[in-house]
């Protein structure tokens, strides 16, 4: 759990607590403070409560700090990690300045575009990135059809170019174990309501956070105790931070057997550093591929898989990104912008 004791380790604020709700999709903690600051965090259940109540002081949680809520963080009981999800963020102190108001399916469409996406968890933009995307694959506790077990991560993980990983990943203390699945090169986002709008997780292997704030707190906790969805809850703001990590571009691999391309990568420490990349040897450009009939190109494929050796990537050492077309889709030319531009620190 190190990246929930850097999250805990960085609270220095309390308040008192006002309201403690659990609903049915989603937990909101209430603080004592003028004016009121309301966290969101998933609501999770667990197993039956054979061995006692899920949460042994419900009835009495406002006899706590929000910071002594904000530890249950740790709790293997997953209520209350809930509703220590819910506290931190609602202690959380947001640089807002540092944020974009892009919702994580611009933002995963923008960088999944012709690459391998894998989603943690289904949400309902699954069939818009996966039109976009070159393959993309989900990972479910609970899979719908098409989707994958989560017992395949340690499969599908290394294998995706863009991750996108639940907040609530966080709760059920699988963040680290993921994230450590997840290739240098990866772009990978946390996002959904539970995820905490803050800079310390660029530091666990995160480069982007799509979370929520809660700006009117009276409409999000009528409707969270009527048991709405997420896009049930008004008054919210949906709020994006982006690491200073060097943007994905599309880099050329070359080799005596011809040009190859890969999918757009980056590198998740210095530039260029440690072993190079995998290159996919049975990958070539869409464009070279259209060119020749379908034997010519399963031999050309079979001859560049017999001789092309891996290569390391030319250095580039800009860490700005590349200027997007004018006739890019709206939502591309928004998260280049934002990415060129947003500095925060590692």
């Amino acid at each position: 759990m190190k990246a929930i004791e850097t999250l805990l380790g960085s609270l220095t604020a309390d308040a008192p607590v006002r309201q403690v709700m659990m609903g049915a999709f989603w937990t909101a903690v209430t603080l004592d403070t003028e004016p009121p600051r309301c966290g969101l965090a998933s609501s999770l259940r667990g197993t039956p409560h054979v061995s006692g109540p899920p949460i042994p002081e419900a009835g009495h949680l406002q006899d706590h700090t929000a910071r002594e809520l904000a530890v249950w963080l740790r709790s293997d009981r997953v209520a209350k990690a809930s509703i220590g999800m819910a506290a931190f963020n609602a202690l959380l102190d947001v640089d807002e300045t540092a944020c974009e108001e892009l919702n994580a399916a611009e933002i995963i469409m923008s960088r999944g575009t012709d690459r391998r996406v894998a989603v943690v968890g289904h949400f309902p933009f699954i069939e818009q990135v996966a039109q976009v995307a070159a393959a993309c694959k989900v990972l479910e506790l609970h899979p719908r059809t098409g989707d994958l077990p989560a017992s395949q991560a340690a499969e599908v993980l290394p294998w995706a170019d863009v991750v996108a990983l639940t907040g609530t990943s966080l709760l059920n203390h699988t963040f680290d174990e993921l994230v450590g699945l997840c290739r240098p090169d990866a772009f990978v986002i946390l996002l959904g309501a539970s995820a905490p709008l803050t800079p310390l997780l660029f530091g666990h292997g995160v480069d982007a956070i799509a979370g929520t704030r809660v700006t009117d707190v009276p409409a999000a906790l009528q409707a969270v105790s009527q048991g709405a969805t997420f896009r049930q809850i008004p008054g919210k703001r949906l709020l994006t931070m982006m690491s200073s990590r060097p943007c994905m571009k599309p880099r050329q691999y070359s080799s005596s057997a011809g040009p190859f391309s890969t999918s757009m990568i980056s590198s998740r420490g210095p530039a260029c550093s440690g072993p190079a990349p995998h290159v996919d040897r049975l990958s070539m450009t869409r464009s070279s591929a259209k060119k020749t009939s379908a034997p010519q190109t399963r031999a050309t494929i079979c001859a560049a898989a017999s001789t092309a050796p891996r290569i390391r990537p030319v250095r580039t050492p800009s860490r700005t990104c590349p200027p997007v077309s004018p006739t890019a889709p709206a939502y591309a030319r928004r998260v280049t912008a934002m990415g060129a531009s947003t500095q925060m620190p590692r």
